[in-house]
């Protein structure tokens, strides 16, 4: 069963240039950490940083990427998904969630704004993103009238 959860009591798992990780990352104001293993190699990085503004898990790909020769599968490649952007106004907004406030932002295209910067949201649909490599999917929810009032955020599984 531990292979098909994505994320269980703040412990991330995914995979990384094709081996599984397992992984966590946190900080608070001033600092960002990250540490990640890959069981199958005994292959483990920390980072620590007194930069806010940080991105301790790139970091944290890049060295293992050192040592990680590339299994990942070939990627047979797909036609971006053409978005009206004139629906990008319907999105733009802070949304509440019981966790966190999240601000979507437009700038010719959406992003999820973080404190340590935007990022991208990659349409699938006309109301559905990508975020994080595809590593989650947010979607757009629009009320009886048609506006937009909510938006859900799902890890996939598979």
């Amino acid at each position: 069963m531990m292979d098909k959860l994505p994320y269980a009591f703040a412990i991330s798992m995914d995979s990384l240039r094709g081996y599984r990780r397992i992984g966590h990352g946190g900080g608070d104001a001033g600092y960002r950490t990250y540490a990640m293993r890959v069981p199958e190699t005994g292959l483990g990085v920390v980072v620590f940083s007194n930069l806010g503004r940080f991105n301790p898990r790139s970091l944290a790909d890049k060295v293992a990427a050192l040592y990680l020769p590339d299994r990942s599968p070939k990627k047979v490649p797909t036609v971006a998904y053409k978005i009206d952007s004139t629906l990008y106004k319907d999105y733009k907004g802070l949304y509440h969630t019981l966790d966190d406030d999240f601000e979507v932002i437009d700038s010719g295209k959406l992003y999820l704004k973080f404190d340590n910067g935007p990022v991208a949201l990659t349409p699938v649909s006309d109301s559905v993103f990508t975020v994080f490599d595809g590593r989650v999917r947010v979607t757009f929810v629009r009320d009886e009238n048609g506006r937009v009032n909510a938006f859900r955020s799902k890890i996939p599984t598979a």
